[in-house]
């Protein structure tokens, strides 16, 4: 599956009050949601080779909370 393809079916699947703000954002070409999601596709890339350790939903949420 190629990334574009990854986008697209991760976009469907959001509510469309969130698909209209990230349309928005694309569209202004906001890098900082760009990088970010470039970001996560490569640590979850470097999560399935075994470079970095992998985390759950409880991990994630934790470390949101102490941002």
């Amino acid at each position: 599956m190629t990334t574009a393809r990854a986008y697209f079916e991760i976009y469907k699947s959001l509510p469309v009050s969130v698909k209209s703000k990230v349309f928005s954002m694309i569209i202004k070409e906001e890098s900082p949601l760009l990088s970010e999601i470039e970001n996560s596709l490569i640590d979850v890339q470097q999560m399935k080779k075994g470079l970095k350790p992998k985390r759950n939903v409880k991990d994630l949420i934790a470390s949101l909370r102490n941002e």
